[in-house]
């Protein structure tokens, strides 16, 4: 699986800072301000639990 993530730097190529994933949104945005737009892809090759808050089930919960 693999999502896009839109960025837009200036006919420099100093970065903007702002991001999204809606490519509607991103057209507008670099056409407003007068950006390059830039599609970075990534892949998901792992994951991992950074914290479980999950409950454990009690004879109320049943």
């Amino acid at each position: 699986m693999s999502i896009e993530v839109y960025v837009f730097e200036d006919k420099d190529g100093n970065p903007d800072g702002w991001q999204t994933q809606n490519g509607v949104e991103a057209k507008e945005y670099a056409q407003k301000w007068g950006l390059v737009w830039i599609a970075l892809t990534y892949e998901y090759s792992d994951r991992e639990v950074v914290q479980d808050f999950t409950r454990e089930e009690t004879e109320e919960d049943e």
